[in-house]
């Protein structure tokens, strides 16, 4: 037999909504006036409020994933370099890290000892970087991205768990610079490979840049002249006669 019941909390629930729409909510007044819910305004909207400040201007287009053979080997392909939203990788090996995003440009690190300067400004693209010469032609390009470049549309950056790839193309010329932390020594290894797509014979110059920095990143920011003076630099006696031997 169906028992009829009345809750005193239900109808103390009925008498407040009508209490707080004849009175021009003022039981929701009463509610965020209180300065613990107050704190908490945001977390209460069921909509997003029209005054909230949004950081990212920019949303990611969702990328598929590039899977290569293995069940947990995967590669991140993008050969669309945005100037503004960068994509970011980091290697490491466990003392030694390298974070470098989809244009060549970052920092290496040995535990808290920065290798070269990274210091993110307008005016410098800070990192390590290769740059190939074509004696035959005196044209002067980088292997990384660069946003002078004509050919920048032949460029593709590939992030792996292991290793970060940037294939570029110029004057038929195509690189291939790779970089992964060694597994057993803190150091890390850049390696380029080159492709003569041409039937033309090529004389290449290959350099490598970066400022090194080498203390802690206080150190550098407090006085970085002060903190170059114990820079030094020199060639290795086995390099020097290797070099006279070629």
């Amino acid at each position: 037999m169906p028992i009829e019941t009345y809750m005193a909390h239900h109808q103390a629930l009925i008498l407040l909504s009508i209490n707080n729409l004849l009175n021009d909510n003022i039981l929701q007044k009463r509610f965020m006036g209180n300065p613990e819910i107050k704190a908490v305004d945001i977390l209460l909207q069921e909509r997003m409020p029209r005054d909230m400040l949004i950081t990212k201007e920019k949303k990611e287009k969702t990328k598929k994933i590039k899977y290569t053979g293995y069940d947990n080997y995967i590669e991140n392909e993008y050969t669309k370099i945005d100037e503004v939203l960068r994509k970011c990788t980091v290697i490491a090996n466990g003392d030694y890290m390298i974070s470098i995003d989809d244009k060549g440009e970052g920092v290496s690190k040995y535990k808290d000892i920065i290798i070269n300067k990274y210091k993110e400004t307008k005016d410098a693209k800070q990192g390590i970087f290769m740059y190939v010469k074509n004696i035959r032609t005196n044209n002067i390009w980088k292997a990384n991205y660069d946003f002078r470049d004509e050919n920048r549309g032949k460029y593709k950056a590939i992030f792996s768990d292991d290793k970060a790839r940037f294939i570029k193309q110029r004057d038929d010329i195509e690189t291939e610079v790779s970089i992964i932390a060694a597994e057993k020594l803190n150091a890390e290894i850049r390696n380029i490979k080159i492709k003569n797509k041409s039937n033309k014979e090529e004389v290449l110059e290959i350099s490598s840049i970066f400022e090194p920095v080498l203390s802690k990143k206080e150190d550098d920011i407090a006085h970085p002249a002060f903190n170059n003076l114990f820079l030094k630099y020199s060639l290795s006696e086995e390099r020097r006669l290797n070099c006279k031997k070629k």
